[in-house]
């Protein structure tokens, strides 16, 4: 009999391993998900800009090709609302460039309107040259008022 309880009494010796450290990974991850939320949060809203949304709508407008008259005036239309936002005015006019850039910006306006309310619809190729000036001008700095 004493020889079967010196194997039990080896195993006395046997240290058990620790537990792993489980609060050191749960602030690692932890701290990995709220870079990552900030770095979302921080993504959205800069997407969210009104001359980011405003660009992304109007790249839109340059890959659509107007099928008809009415949607080319809506083109047109759409191009003046989404200037409207981007510069965070109701009328186009009242958006302040420089003064080396004003006259060009009240001619692109006149041609804008010419587009939108002309007896004969605006063609494609109208459309798109307006959308792609529409892109230069957000690109533009607006002088601080």
């Amino acid at each position: 009999m004493p020889e079967a309880s010196a194997p039990a009494a080896d195993w006395v010796d046997i240290v058990a391993p620790e537990a792993a450290l489980v609060s050191d990974a749960l602030w690692i991850y932890g701290g990995l998900a709220l870079v990552t939320l900030l770095a979302a949060g921080v993504l959205l809203l800069w997407a969210n800009r009104p001359r980011q949304r405003a660009r992304r709508e109007l790249r839109r407008l340059l890959r659509m090709t107007p099928e008809s008259p009415q949607q080319s005036r809506h083109v047109c239309a759409h191009i003046s609302r989404c200037l409207q936002i981007a510069f965070a005015q109701q009328q186009l006019s009242a958006i302040a460039f420089a003064a080396s850039h004003r006259d060009d910006w009240l001619r692109y306006i006149a041609r804008l309107q010419s587009l939108r309310f002309a007896a004969a619809p605006p063609t494609a190729e109208q459309c798109r040259q307006a959308v792609q000036d529409a892109l230069r001008w957000l690109s533009t700095p607006v002088e601080d008022r």
